[in-house]
């Protein structure tokens, strides 16, 4: 008999992680690296670009904007308020960034924006205080930096702002997903479970694109330690990027990956793919750091397991730090994904970048109606991701 090989995707599920796949943050590094020079590796898929680190209730010019930080990687200039001469603290001449991350778009990777990251008040204050406040930060955060809308004009659009007479078309730029990382322990959470639910609203009246919405918390799920429990128990998040270093009770070998996925199979996160989150060198992080020969037995370690989405590096600029001739990134994520797949087509599409594909070999008595009812989709998906199969399966 003749064995064909199918590739097989779900579809129909709801905004889902290319898994396996790594993940890595820009935009708070030491230096002023540029984020393209990253995004011709295939050694990722995603790029989260951090922070967003002040909510619109801290904003002194009384604008009501949110906050940004990006390191050494913009000028300094803010968003002013007219009438008082008074700057908020979002940052309003990225032209640099604006530019790159339209690039890593047209290399195939997907970019997020994150909100939150080190918590340090007054300059990185992103408290809310309300459910409403919650809402507004996430109308705020989809007008300034989702798809441009009629609605918001005068508004800031920080990334659209250096393209300004640009064709039709080209000048509004759109991020792929947003990510909590809420380093601060917040009494009362109901605030950020608002916005991520209105975030989420949002983006499912988008239909032109899936959109991801990610959390990066801190590995420890002790109720002491576990600063984002209640924002994760009832919100529904794609992703977790662990963070398995900082925090000698569960890093490195001796993370808590089981604990997390048991833990998040009660919650409203219960399809999120767990990212291993690791150091991309010694600098990256006080501890947890992994050379590589340790790294792969870790990843080899819960590859197969069904919660498992793939590496979380921080950050870019650590992780292209070579080992051996090859950066970090790219060395974690030639073990999660593992070496390409010739015989199959790749089910992503084409805008996710994955060297990872789900297939299934055709058994006698098989047929294609059943086949495609068993992975969650229809037969006319099934043959549009073969179109080699002949009238049969």
């Amino acid at each position: 008999m003749l064995t064909k090989t199918l590739a097989i995707a779900a579809l129909a599920a709801a905004p889902a992680v290319a898994t396996p796949a790594v993940n890595v943050y820009w935009g708070s590094g030491p230096t002023s690296d540029r984020l393209r020079d990253y995004c011709d590796s295939t050694g990722f898929e995603y790029v989260t670009l951090g922070f967003v680190n002040s909510s619109p209730e801290q904003d002194p010019s009384g604008q009501r904007y949110a906050g940004t930080d990006f390191a050494a990687h913009c000028v300094a200039a803010k968003y002013q308020n007219p009438d008082t001469g008074v700057n908020s603290k979002l940052l309003s001449q990225c032209g640099l960034i604006s530019a790159d991350i339209r690039y890593c778009q047209s290399k195939g990777k997907k970019v997020l924006l994150s909100i939150g990251g080190q918590w340090n008040p007054p300059k990185a204050d992103y408290a809310i205080s309300s459910p409403p406040e919650g809402e507004y930060f996430a109308d705020f955060i989809w007008g300034a930096f989702g798809p441009y809308t009629s609605a918001w004009k005068d508004k800031p659009r920080p990334f659209d702002d250096f393209y300004e007479g640009e064709e039709e078309g080209q000048e509004h730029f759109v991020f792929d997903g947003f990510d909590f990382d809420i380093e601060h322990k917040f009494d009362d959470q109901s605030g950020y479970v608002a916005m991520v639910r209105r975030l989420r609203a949002l983006t499912n009246l988008d239909r032109s694109k899936k959109y991801l919405i990610t959390a990066a918390p801190e590995c420890p799920l002790s109720d002491q330690w576990f600063k984002m429990k209640t924002i994760i128990e009832t919100s529904e998040f794609d992703a977790l990027f662990v963070q398995f270093y900082n925090n000698a009770v569960c890093e490195g070998a001796n993370n808590n990956f089981d604990d997390w996925a048991a833990f998040l199979a009660n919650t409203a996160s219960k399809d999120a793919k767990i990212f291993i989150g690791l150091p991309g060198s010694l600098g990256a992080a006080g501890s947890g750091y992994l050379p590589p020969s340790q790294a792969r037995a870790l990843i080899n370690r819960y590859k197969n397991k069904p919660a498992f989405g793939g590496v979380m590096v921080w950050d870019a600029y650590y992780g292209s730090e070579n080992v051996n001739g090859q950066p970090y990134y790219e060395v974690v994520h030639d073990v999660a994904c593992g070496p390409p797949t010739t015989t199959t087509i790749s089910t992503a599409p084409t805008a996710t970048p994955t060297a990872c594909v789900q297939t299934y070999t055709v058994k006698g008595g098989d047929n294609c109606y059943d086949i495609s009812n068993k992975f969650g989709f229809d037969e006319t998906t099934l043959r549009r991701l073969n179109p080699l199969l002949n009238g049969e399966c």
